[in-house]
């Protein structure tokens, strides 16, 4: 959980808070629904190749259990709509 300041006036009044961590469009209505949190943040992200054009695959970046090294994380458009129509369907309009 995080805290989105506006301004100090309106953080003294009523701190903001929104989500984050785990979130994808499998839970995200449950978890509004349920915590009556009004804002959220998520990396919606996929996994791709990596585009290096050199890999030594005989020699690892890291230990055992490092991440595939050759796979690079990238936001996603369509997670992103997704999500978005997800929330709008849930959440009161402004």
């Amino acid at each position: 959980y995080g805290c989105k300041q506006k301004n100090t006036k309106e953080i003294e009044e009523s701190p903001i808070i929104f989500l984050g961590g785990g979130i994808t469009e499998r839970n995200l209505e449950r978890i509004l629904q349920e915590s009556g949190a009004k804002e959220f943040h998520c990396s919606a992200r996929f996994s791709m190749p990596s585009l290096m054009e050199y890999k030594n695959t005989n020699t690892s970046m890291g230990g055992t259990l490092s991440p595939p090294e050759f796979i690079t994380k990238v936001a996603s458009y369509e997670k992103v709509k997704n999500l978005v129509f997800v929330a709008r369907s849930v959440l009161p309009s402004q």
